[in-house]
């Protein structure tokens, strides 16, 4: 994974999972690169693609309140981020989220189009994780 990757990746983190604990965030992560490695629509071409493609990642979203506050951090104040990222890619984590591409928290939005009819694979912390979307 190039650098800008793994920035984008630790952004992606902090804007979607920073109220979690480690095992939520790394469900959070695991999305990201199932999603990146699925290869499908919602995929990007990278890493960082993946994280910033519209309307996917809703930290990304010029209409999310937190996304000026996102942008302004630095490498150093991302340091969990950066500790979750290498432990999924390392190996050490392994993916609880049985391959999920997609999630949603259904405190802080209604349920998604794309989750209608759909069971979650994997619940942690205030997120619902799913593997079953075309």
């Amino acid at each position: 994974m190039e650098e800008e990757d793994i920035f984008a990746l630790a952004q992606t983190l902090w804007g979607e999972a920073r109220g979690e604990d480690d095992e939520g965030m790394m469900a959070v992560c695991c999305t990201v690169i199932n999603r990146f490695n699925s290869g499908k629509w919602y995929a990007g071409k990278t890493i960082e693609e993946t994280c910033k493609k519209p309307w996917q990642y809703s930290c990304w979203n010029d209409n999310d309140p937190n996304k000026a506050c996102m942008l302004k951090l630095k490498p150093e104040q991302l340091e969990r981020e950066y500790s979750i990222i290498n432990k999924v890619v390392s190996g050490i984590y392994n993916d609880v989220t049985c391959g999920a591409t997609h999630y949603y928290n259904p405190k802080a939005c209604k349920m998604p189009k794309w989750a209608v009819g759909k069971v979650p694979c994997y619940v942690h912390g205030r997120h619902l994780f799913f593997n079953n979307v075309d």
